[in-house]
Protein backbone atom coordinates (compact mmCIF):
# COMPACT_ATOMS: atom_id res chain seq x y z
CA UNK A 1 0.00 0.00 0.00
CA UNK A 2 1.31 3.53 -1.19
CA UNK A 3 2.27 5.90 2.20
CA UNK A 4 1.01 9.51 2.15
CA UNK A 5 4.23 10.13 2.03
CA UNK A 6 4.96 8.50 -1.11
CA UNK A 7 1.73 10.30 -2.62
CA UNK A 8 3.47 13.38 -1.59
CA UNK A 9 6.43 12.73 -3.17
CA UNK A 10 4.44 12.14 -6.32
CA UNK A 11 2.70 14.97 -6.06
CA UNK A 12 5.84 17.19 -6.45
CA UNK A 13 7.42 15.47 -8.73
CA UNK A 14 4.30 15.24 -11.00
CA UNK A 15 2.88 19.00 -10.59
CA UNK A 16 5.63 20.90 -8.83
CA UNK A 17 4.79 23.38 -6.02
CA UNK A 18 1.43 23.65 -7.35
CA UNK A 19 -1.87 21.77 -5.44
CA UNK A 20 -5.04 22.64 -5.04
CA UNK A 21 -5.75 24.43 -1.88
CA UNK A 22 -7.90 21.97 0.62
CA UNK A 23 -11.72 22.92 0.46
CA UNK A 24 -11.28 25.40 -2.16
CA UNK A 25 -14.67 25.77 -4.20
CA UNK A 26 -13.09 28.52 -6.52
CA UNK A 27 -10.10 25.54 -7.55
CA UNK A 28 -12.74 22.71 -7.80
CA UNK A 29 -12.76 23.01 -11.65
CA UNK A 30 -9.29 23.61 -12.25
CA UNK A 31 -8.58 20.54 -10.11
CA UNK A 32 -10.04 18.72 -13.22
CA UNK A 33 -8.93 20.78 -16.09
CA UNK A 34 -6.19 18.75 -17.37
CA UNK A 35 -3.19 21.42 -16.39
CA UNK A 36 -0.33 18.97 -15.81
CA UNK A 37 -1.66 15.89 -16.97
CA UNK A 38 0.74 13.26 -17.26
CA UNK A 39 0.41 9.56 -18.76
CA UNK A 40 -0.24 8.29 -15.08
CA UNK A 41 -3.47 10.09 -14.69
CA UNK A 42 -6.35 8.40 -14.40
CA UNK A 43 -8.97 10.74 -16.55
CA UNK A 44 -12.44 9.94 -16.76
CA UNK A 45 -15.54 11.79 -18.32
CA UNK A 46 -18.96 12.59 -17.02
CA UNK A 47 -21.70 13.13 -19.38
CA UNK A 48 -24.66 15.64 -17.94
CA UNK A 49 -27.44 17.35 -19.02
CA UNK A 50 -26.13 21.42 -18.18
CA UNK A 51 -28.24 22.82 -20.06
CA UNK A 52 -31.94 22.61 -21.90
CA UNK A 53 -35.05 20.40 -21.13
CA UNK A 54 -33.42 17.83 -18.40
CA UNK A 55 -31.21 20.37 -16.40
CA UNK A 56 -33.30 20.81 -13.82
CA UNK A 57 -32.13 17.03 -12.83
CA UNK A 58 -29.01 17.08 -13.59
CA UNK A 59 -27.48 20.19 -12.90
CA UNK A 60 -25.85 19.25 -9.52
CA UNK A 61 -23.22 16.72 -11.50
CA UNK A 62 -20.94 18.57 -12.61
CA UNK A 63 -20.53 20.27 -8.31
CA UNK A 64 -20.16 16.91 -7.31
CA UNK A 65 -18.27 14.87 -10.11
CA UNK A 66 -15.40 17.64 -9.62
CA UNK A 67 -15.90 17.75 -5.97
CA UNK A 68 -15.79 14.34 -5.83
CA UNK A 69 -12.38 14.43 -7.74
CA UNK A 70 -10.86 16.77 -5.32
CA UNK A 71 -11.34 15.25 -2.18
CA UNK A 72 -10.05 11.77 -4.21
CA UNK A 73 -7.31 13.88 -4.74
CA UNK A 74 -6.39 16.00 -1.22
CA UNK A 75 -7.86 13.56 1.05
CA UNK A 76 -7.54 9.64 -0.47
CA UNK A 77 -4.03 10.34 -2.63
CA UNK A 78 -5.81 10.39 -5.94
CA UNK A 79 -6.55 6.32 -7.07
CA UNK A 80 -3.28 3.77 -6.48
CA UNK A 81 -1.00 7.80 -6.00
CA UNK A 82 -2.56 8.71 -9.76
CA UNK A 83 -4.11 11.89 -9.74
CA UNK A 84 -7.72 11.34 -10.91
CA UNK A 85 -8.93 14.14 -13.49
CA UNK A 86 -12.86 14.90 -14.46
CA UNK A 87 -14.06 15.82 -17.48
CA UNK A 88 -17.49 17.09 -17.61
CA UNK A 89 -19.69 17.14 -20.62
CA UNK A 90 -22.32 19.16 -21.28
CA UNK A 91 -24.79 16.87 -23.89
CA UNK A 92 -27.45 19.99 -23.89
CA UNK A 93 -30.51 17.38 -23.31
CA UNK A 94 -30.14 16.16 -26.70
CA UNK A 95 -29.08 13.07 -28.29
CA UNK A 96 -27.35 14.16 -30.99
CA UNK A 97 -25.21 17.24 -28.93
CA UNK A 98 -24.19 14.68 -26.73
CA UNK A 99 -22.85 12.10 -28.69
CA UNK A 100 -20.34 14.70 -30.01
CA UNK A 101 -19.77 15.60 -26.90
CA UNK A 102 -18.61 11.51 -26.34
CA UNK A 103 -16.58 11.81 -29.15
CA UNK A 104 -14.43 14.60 -28.12
CA UNK A 105 -14.46 12.56 -25.18
CA UNK A 106 -12.95 9.48 -26.27
CA UNK A 107 -10.84 11.11 -29.26
CA UNK A 108 -9.48 14.20 -28.00
CA UNK A 109 -9.48 14.00 -23.90
CA UNK A 110 -8.57 10.18 -23.69
CA UNK A 111 -10.99 9.51 -21.33
CA UNK A 112 -10.41 5.87 -19.89
CA UNK A 113 -13.78 5.35 -18.72
CA UNK A 114 -17.42 7.28 -18.46
CA UNK A 115 -18.34 7.43 -15.19
CA UNK A 116 -21.50 8.63 -13.02
CA UNK A 117 -23.00 10.56 -16.10
CA UNK A 118 -26.64 11.13 -16.26
CA UNK A 119 -27.47 11.84 -19.97
CA UNK A 120 -29.85 10.80 -22.65
CA UNK A 121 -27.15 9.51 -24.93
CA UNK A 122 -26.81 5.91 -23.58
CA UNK A 123 -27.79 4.57 -26.67
CA UNK A 124 -26.18 7.13 -29.25
CA UNK A 125 -23.52 7.04 -27.61
CA UNK A 126 -23.04 2.84 -26.95
CA UNK A 127 -21.46 2.17 -30.59
CA UNK A 128 -18.40 4.63 -29.76
CA UNK A 129 -17.34 3.15 -27.14
CA UNK A 130 -17.89 -0.43 -27.63
CA UNK A 131 -15.77 -0.08 -30.71
CA UNK A 132 -12.88 1.40 -28.30
CA UNK A 133 -13.56 -0.52 -25.55
CA UNK A 134 -14.42 1.75 -23.35
CA UNK A 135 -16.39 1.41 -19.92
CA UNK A 136 -19.57 3.31 -19.07
CA UNK A 137 -20.15 3.02 -15.32
CA UNK A 138 -23.94 4.81 -13.85
CA UNK A 139 -26.30 4.21 -11.36
CA UNK A 140 -29.00 5.62 -13.08
CA UNK A 141 -29.78 3.69 -16.22
CA UNK A 142 -32.72 4.29 -18.08
CA UNK A 143 -32.59 2.35 -21.75
CA UNK A 144 -32.15 -1.15 -22.05
CA UNK A 145 -28.76 -0.82 -23.23
CA UNK A 146 -27.28 -1.12 -20.64
CA UNK A 147 -27.54 -4.62 -20.10
CA UNK A 148 -27.22 -5.12 -23.74
CA UNK A 149 -24.05 -3.91 -24.28
CA UNK A 150 -20.80 -5.03 -23.51
CA UNK A 151 -19.20 -2.30 -21.62
CA UNK A 152 -22.00 -0.57 -19.99
CA UNK A 153 -21.89 -1.38 -16.37
CA UNK A 154 -25.10 -0.92 -14.50
CA UNK A 155 -25.20 -0.33 -10.73
CA UNK A 156 -28.72 0.48 -9.71
CA UNK A 157 -32.40 -0.76 -10.82
CA UNK A 158 -32.20 -1.59 -15.17
CA UNK A 159 -35.07 -0.87 -17.19
CA UNK A 160 -38.25 -2.72 -17.04
CA UNK A 161 -36.99 -3.19 -13.43
CA UNK A 162 -37.33 0.55 -12.92
CA UNK A 163 -40.44 1.17 -14.63
CA UNK A 164 -42.39 -1.80 -12.69
CA UNK A 165 -40.51 -0.21 -9.31
CA UNK A 166 -42.99 2.41 -9.36
CA UNK A 167 -45.68 -0.28 -9.25
CA UNK A 168 -43.87 -2.10 -6.41
CA UNK A 169 -43.55 1.30 -4.35
CA UNK A 170 -47.52 1.84 -4.42
CA UNK A 171 -48.24 -1.73 -3.15
CA UNK A 172 -45.58 -0.84 -0.61
CA UNK A 173 -47.49 2.19 0.42
CA UNK A 174 -50.39 0.53 1.23
CA UNK A 175 -52.17 1.72 -2.23
CA UNK A 176 -55.40 0.11 -2.86
CA UNK A 177 -56.17 1.62 -6.78
CA UNK A 178 -53.13 3.73 -8.46
CA UNK A 179 -53.27 5.59 -11.81
CA UNK A 180 -50.70 7.38 -13.39
CA UNK A 181 -51.20 11.21 -15.09
CA UNK A 182 -47.93 10.94 -17.93
CA UNK A 183 -46.69 13.21 -19.89
CA UNK A 184 -48.49 13.65 -23.29
CA UNK A 185 -45.57 15.36 -24.97
CA UNK A 186 -42.87 12.36 -25.29
CA UNK A 187 -44.37 8.66 -26.37
CA UNK A 188 -41.55 7.33 -23.92
CA UNK A 189 -44.06 8.68 -20.21
CA UNK A 190 -46.71 5.95 -21.43
CA UNK A 191 -45.55 3.05 -19.22
CA UNK A 192 -49.13 1.52 -19.04
CA UNK A 193 -48.69 -1.78 -20.53
CA UNK A 194 -46.26 -2.30 -18.42
CA UNK A 195 -47.84 -1.36 -15.38
CA UNK A 196 -51.66 -2.93 -16.42
CA UNK A 197 -49.42 -6.03 -16.33
CA UNK A 198 -47.86 -6.34 -13.23
CA UNK A 199 -50.54 -4.64 -11.36
CA UNK A 200 -52.52 -7.82 -10.73
CA UNK A 201 -49.53 -9.69 -9.93
CA UNK A 202 -49.38 -7.41 -7.12
CA UNK A 203 -52.60 -7.46 -5.85
CA UNK A 204 -53.12 -4.01 -7.02
CA UNK A 205 -56.05 -2.65 -9.04
CA UNK A 206 -54.52 -0.40 -11.87
CA UNK A 207 -57.24 2.68 -12.94
CA UNK A 208 -54.97 3.12 -15.82
CA UNK A 209 -52.90 6.71 -17.25
CA UNK A 210 -54.55 9.87 -18.38
CA UNK A 211 -52.06 11.82 -20.63
CA UNK A 212 -51.38 15.79 -19.90
CA UNK A 213 -49.79 19.14 -21.18
CA UNK A 214 -47.48 20.87 -19.75
CA UNK A 215 -49.35 23.75 -21.41
CA UNK A 216 -53.00 22.93 -19.90
CA UNK A 217 -54.58 26.03 -17.56
CA UNK A 218 -56.14 23.54 -15.24
CA UNK A 219 -56.06 19.91 -14.20
CA UNK A 220 -59.14 19.90 -11.90
CA UNK A 221 -61.18 17.52 -14.42
CA UNK A 222 -58.50 14.73 -14.78
CA UNK A 223 -58.32 14.91 -10.71
CA UNK A 224 -62.26 14.45 -10.70
CA UNK A 225 -61.74 11.58 -12.49
CA UNK A 226 -59.30 9.99 -10.68
CA UNK A 227 -60.93 10.81 -7.47
CA UNK A 228 -64.49 9.77 -9.00
CA UNK A 229 -63.02 6.11 -9.63
CA UNK A 230 -61.17 5.99 -6.57
CA UNK A 231 -57.32 5.95 -7.33
CA UNK A 232 -55.62 6.43 -3.68
CA UNK A 233 -52.42 7.03 -5.35
CA UNK A 234 -51.28 9.06 -8.37
CA UNK A 235 -48.09 8.00 -10.09
CA UNK A 236 -46.92 11.42 -11.41
CA UNK A 237 -44.61 11.08 -14.99
CA UNK A 238 -44.51 14.90 -15.43
CA UNK A 239 -41.76 17.67 -14.57
CA UNK A 240 -42.25 19.11 -11.34
CA UNK A 241 -43.15 22.24 -12.39
CA UNK A 242 -46.34 20.50 -13.78
CA UNK A 243 -46.91 17.98 -11.09
CA UNK A 244 -46.86 20.57 -8.37
CA UNK A 245 -49.35 22.59 -10.48
CA UNK A 246 -51.37 19.09 -10.67
CA UNK A 247 -51.03 18.72 -6.97
CA UNK A 248 -52.61 22.41 -6.39
CA UNK A 249 -55.64 21.61 -8.60
CA UNK A 250 -56.26 18.48 -6.94
CA UNK A 251 -56.39 19.82 -3.99
CA UNK A 252 -58.52 22.36 -4.86
CA UNK A 253 -61.11 19.90 -5.49
CA UNK A 254 -61.16 18.42 -2.22
CA UNK A 255 -58.96 15.14 -3.53
CA UNK A 256 -55.72 14.30 -1.82
CA UNK A 257 -54.29 11.01 -2.67
CA UNK A 258 -51.01 9.92 -1.95
CA UNK A 259 -48.59 10.37 -5.09
CA UNK A 260 -45.77 8.73 -6.73
CA UNK A 261 -42.85 11.12 -8.23
CA UNK A 262 -39.49 10.07 -9.87
CA UNK A 263 -37.10 10.90 -7.15
CA UNK A 264 -34.84 12.44 -9.96
CA UNK A 265 -37.81 15.05 -10.35
CA UNK A 266 -38.15 15.59 -6.40
CA UNK A 267 -37.80 19.41 -5.81
CA UNK A 268 -37.55 20.90 -1.96
CA UNK A 269 -41.02 22.85 -2.78
CA UNK A 270 -43.12 19.35 -2.45
CA UNK A 271 -42.04 20.08 1.79
CA UNK A 272 -43.87 22.94 1.90
CA UNK A 273 -47.14 21.13 1.22
CA UNK A 274 -48.79 20.66 4.31
CA UNK A 275 -49.88 17.07 4.24
CA UNK A 276 -48.75 15.69 1.13
CA UNK A 277 -47.38 12.11 1.11
CA UNK A 278 -44.84 11.05 -2.02
CA UNK A 279 -43.32 8.15 -2.53
CA UNK A 280 -40.22 6.89 -4.64
CA UNK A 281 -37.30 4.64 -5.69
CA UNK A 282 -34.38 5.45 -5.34
CA UNK A 283 -31.21 4.04 -7.16
CA UNK A 284 -28.53 4.29 -3.82
CA UNK A 285 -29.78 5.08 0.16
CA UNK A 286 -31.24 8.35 -0.28
CA UNK A 287 -28.87 11.39 1.05
CA UNK A 288 -30.91 11.88 3.79
CA UNK A 289 -30.85 8.67 4.98
CA UNK A 290 -28.53 7.75 8.50
CA UNK A 291 -26.42 5.49 7.59
CA UNK A 292 -22.73 4.57 7.56
CA UNK A 293 -22.51 3.93 3.88
CA UNK A 294 -23.37 8.05 3.67
CA UNK A 295 -20.21 9.02 5.96
CA UNK A 296 -18.07 9.58 3.04
CA UNK A 297 -20.43 11.20 0.75
CA UNK A 298 -21.37 13.60 3.58
CA UNK A 299 -17.89 14.55 4.02
CA UNK A 300 -18.33 16.43 0.29
CA UNK A 301 -21.34 18.94 1.61
CA UNK A 302 -20.47 22.59 1.05
CA UNK A 303 -16.58 21.78 1.38
CA UNK A 304 -16.38 20.35 -1.60
CA UNK A 305 -19.52 20.02 -3.12
CA UNK A 306 -22.51 23.09 -2.76
CA UNK A 307 -25.41 22.01 -0.91
CA UNK A 308 -27.68 22.40 -3.62
CA UNK A 309 -26.02 20.17 -5.93
CA UNK A 310 -25.22 17.56 -2.96
CA UNK A 311 -28.82 17.53 -1.50
CA UNK A 312 -29.91 15.45 -4.91
CA UNK A 313 -30.83 11.80 -5.57
CA UNK A 314 -28.72 12.02 -8.88
CA UNK A 315 -25.29 13.46 -7.24
CA UNK A 316 -25.73 10.56 -4.47
CA UNK A 317 -26.25 8.56 -7.67
CA UNK A 318 -23.38 9.96 -9.66
CA UNK A 319 -21.34 9.53 -6.23
CA UNK A 320 -21.91 5.84 -6.27
CA UNK A 321 -20.45 5.07 -9.54
CA UNK A 322 -17.47 7.40 -9.24
CA UNK A 323 -17.08 5.38 -5.87
CA UNK A 324 -17.68 1.87 -7.36
CA UNK A 325 -14.94 2.56 -10.05
CA UNK A 326 -12.34 3.65 -7.56
CA UNK A 327 -12.87 0.79 -5.33
CA UNK A 328 -12.56 -1.17 -8.63
CA UNK A 329 -9.25 0.16 -9.63
CA UNK A 330 -7.93 0.08 -6.36
CA UNK A 331 -8.41 -3.42 -5.48
CA UNK A 332 -7.38 -4.09 -8.66
CA UNK A 333 -4.32 -1.98 -9.09
CA UNK A 334 -5.50 -1.45 -13.24
CA UNK A 335 -3.85 0.57 -15.41
CA UNK A 336 -4.64 4.14 -16.25
CA UNK A 337 -6.32 2.48 -19.40
CA UNK A 338 -9.40 1.50 -20.96
CA UNK A 339 -8.40 -2.08 -20.69
CA UNK A 340 -7.53 -1.60 -17.44
CA UNK A 341 -10.52 -0.19 -16.29
CA UNK A 342 -12.90 -2.65 -17.96
CA UNK A 343 -11.16 -5.65 -16.43
CA UNK A 344 -11.24 -3.85 -13.12
CA UNK A 345 -14.99 -3.56 -13.48
CA UNK A 346 -15.32 -7.15 -14.45
CA UNK A 347 -13.44 -8.30 -11.12
CA UNK A 348 -16.06 -6.79 -8.82
CA UNK A 349 -17.57 -9.48 -6.45
CA UNK A 350 -20.55 -8.43 -4.09
CA UNK A 351 -19.85 -4.99 -3.82
CA UNK A 352 -22.61 -2.66 -3.04
CA UNK A 353 -20.40 -0.03 -1.12
CA UNK A 354 -21.52 -0.63 2.19
CA UNK A 355 -24.81 -0.98 1.45
CA UNK A 356 -25.22 2.89 -0.42
CA UNK A 357 -25.95 0.75 -3.28
CA UNK A 358 -28.96 -1.90 -3.05
CA UNK A 359 -28.04 -4.30 -5.63
CA UNK A 360 -24.39 -6.65 -4.68
CA UNK A 361 -22.75 -6.00 -8.22
CA UNK A 362 -20.71 -9.15 -9.72
CA UNK A 363 -20.71 -11.03 -12.38
CA UNK A 364 -20.30 -8.11 -14.94
CA UNK A 365 -18.89 -9.25 -18.39
CA UNK A 366 -15.98 -7.21 -19.78
CA UNK A 367 -16.39 -6.68 -23.47
CA UNK A 368 -17.66 -10.03 -24.05
CA UNK A 369 -21.39 -10.17 -23.40
CA UNK A 370 -24.16 -8.51 -21.73
CA UNK A 371 -24.60 -7.62 -18.39
CA UNK A 372 -26.91 -8.90 -15.63
CA UNK A 373 -30.27 -6.79 -14.99
CA UNK A 374 -30.58 -5.46 -11.44
CA UNK A 375 -33.68 -5.55 -9.33
CA UNK A 376 -33.43 -3.86 -6.33
CA UNK A 377 -34.09 -0.07 -5.35
CA UNK A 378 -34.25 2.27 -1.77
CA UNK A 379 -37.23 3.92 -1.19
CA UNK A 380 -37.74 7.48 -0.59
CA UNK A 381 -40.51 9.45 1.01
CA UNK A 382 -41.83 12.74 2.18
CA UNK A 383 -44.56 12.99 4.72
CA UNK A 384 -46.02 16.39 5.62
CA UNK A 385 -43.11 18.18 4.91
CA UNK A 386 -40.50 15.66 6.10
CA UNK A 387 -38.27 13.25 3.88
CA UNK A 388 -38.07 9.88 5.25
CA UNK A 389 -36.90 5.91 4.46
CA UNK A 390 -40.47 4.02 4.46
CA UNK A 391 -38.46 0.81 4.46
CA UNK A 392 -36.19 1.16 7.10
CA UNK A 393 -33.38 1.08 5.01
CA UNK A 394 -33.76 -2.06 3.37
CA UNK A 395 -33.53 -2.29 -0.59
CA UNK A 396 -37.05 -3.54 -1.74
CA UNK A 397 -37.09 -5.90 -4.66
CA UNK A 398 -39.03 -6.35 -8.10
CA UNK A 399 -39.91 -9.64 -8.30
CA UNK A 400 -42.48 -9.55 -10.86
CA UNK A 401 -42.24 -9.37 -14.71
CA UNK A 402 -43.87 -7.16 -17.08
Amino acid sequence: MRTLSRVGRWFRKSYGAVACVTGAAVLLAGCGSGVGRNANDIVIGVVVSETGALAVTGKGLPDLARGWAAWVNETQGGINGRHVEVIVADDGSTAATGVNRVRRLVNKDRVIALVGSFSSVSDGAEPILAQRKIPNVAAITNTPKWTQSPVYFPLSLTVPNSVIAKAVTAEASGAEKWGGLICAESPACDVSSIWSTVSPKLGLDYFGSIKVTAAAPSYAAQCLALKQNGVDYVQLGLPMQVATRVIRDCRQQGYQPKYGVDTLAWDPALLSIPGLQVFGSSYTLPWFADHPALTDYKKLENTYVPEASWRSFASVASFAALEVFRKAITETDAEPTAAGALAAMAALHGENLGGLLPNDLGGFNAGEGPQPALHCFYEAGIDNGRYVVPNGMSPRCVDVAA
